[in-house]
């Protein structure tokens, strides 16, 4: 409230990575002793998360004193973070617990038209839902092409993705790094009309 007063707007702070819950397989794979925590799946070039040492594999299991038990936990603590805080992590890579300090920044992917290279979002204008209306997690289709692949699918301006190819999203960069590995095929999960529906792009 106090940031919507003082600025008109609420600014959340990036830390530039793609996360998912653990299973107990991937505990068991990762050697930890219980599922917990929020695996990192990929950290964006030169985002704050890369600058302070977190590295793909590497499992987030508290934040600022703050257990994350899972994917949740982490995503409500960054949805208070401001820009420029000093965001403290504690994770485990290889069996061992360390601690890394990362400064947080303003997202500079907020309103993107998806490149080439991603063919099968030709057509798509994402942008970061914190810039509209609507203050749900995931990355809102701002424009589409209805003759490009993801249009003829079903997809509509409007829609909230919320997940990739079941792995979930809050930017837009986070969009595209998923569907760079995945040319063939892609499956969204989208909020729409405050109901979740899944699309599949081929």
């Amino acid at each position: 409230m106090r940031e919507l007063i003082d600025r008109g707007e609420i600014e959340r702070g990036q830390l530039g990575v793609t996360i998912q819950d653990v299973t107990p397989d991937l505990a068991e794979a990762l050697g930890l002793d219980r599922p917990e925590g929020a695996l990192v799946n990929q950290v964006a070039a030169g985002s704050p998360a890369e600058t302070a040492g977190i590295r793909a594999s590497d499992v987030i299991v508290g934040v600022d004193g703050e257990p994350v038990g899972r994917v949740a936990d982490l995503k409500l603590h960054m949805g208070l973070a401001r820009i420029g805080s000093q965001l403290q992590s504690y994770l485990v890579r290889n069996g061992d617990t360390m601690q890394l300090t990362a400064e947080l920044t303003k997202p500079a992917d907020q309103r993107l038209s998806v490149p080439a290279d991603v063919p099968l979002l030709a057509g798509v204008v994402l942008e970061a839902t914190d810039t509209g209306p609507s203050d749900a997690a995931g990355v809102r289709v701002a424009d589409i092409d209805p003759d490009g692949p993801a249009g003829r699918a079903g997809l509509s301006v409007g829609d909230v993705i919320v997940s990739v190819d079941q792995q979930p999203v809050d930017a837009p960069n986070e969009v595209l790094s998923i569907a760079r590995s995945s040319p063939n095929a892609l499956l969204l999960q989208v909020m729409r009309d405050s109901g979740m529906i899944f699309i599949a792009i081929v």
